[in-house]
């Protein structure tokens, strides 16, 4: 992104910390999850309480809970997501996108909300990772926000246009030749 102040509060977990599993803290309550997609663990929403007990059950693991203590975490504030969605991006234009998520419900659907497309075609113009990539956005008690942005190898499908999005990738591949 262009610039660290300017961006970071468009960014979802902005308030984030990442540090070792055994170093991390929870204050009154907070969303924890590994950086990693290696699924030591499922991210989730803990209180102190929770975290602490937790915690120390690894740590009295000894060396046999040296792969999690070691892992890094990100720790933030917890925030209130009314949906989440799903927008494929390909020579700095949106080519399909879909909504996965309606509060805690799994939804496959087209994104028909405008409001979403325009967030999306703003970041794209601030800045873009590659010549196509995946963006996901949400919509959250503080507005709308970037929840992150991946390869599209490694981002599910949903309820894309297949055909719209491998048109756009071979029209774009033709213009590179």
């Amino acid at each position: 992104f262009p610039s660290h102040d300017t961006c970071s509060l468009r960014q979802l977990n902005h308030d984030s910390v990442v540090v070792e599993f055994a170093e991390a803290k929870v204050e009154d309550i907070a969303f924890v999850r590994p950086i990693e997609d290696s699924k030591v663990f499922t991210g989730k929403v803990f209180t102190r309480d929770e975290f602490h007990e937790w915690r120390t059950k690894v740590s009295d693991l000894g060396e046999d809970s040296a792969g999690l203590t070691r892992t890094l975490v990100q720790v933030c504030t917890p925030k209130l997501i009314y949906s989440e969605h799903r927008f494929w991006v390909v020579d700095g234009e949106i080519v399909t996108s879909s909504t996965y998520k309606l509060g805690r419900r799994v939804t496959y659907r087209p994104v028909d909300d405008d409001r979403f497309h325009q967030f999306v075609r703003e970041r794209v113009a601030e800045w873009q990772p590659a010549d196509a990539f995946v963006i996901d956005v949400c919509d959250t008690s503080a507005g709308l926000k970037v929840v992150e942005i991946n390869t599209l190898n490694s981002a599910g499908l949903y309820a894309a246009n297949i055909n719209a999005l491998v048109h756009a990738l071979e029209y774009y591949a033709e213009g590179l030749r």
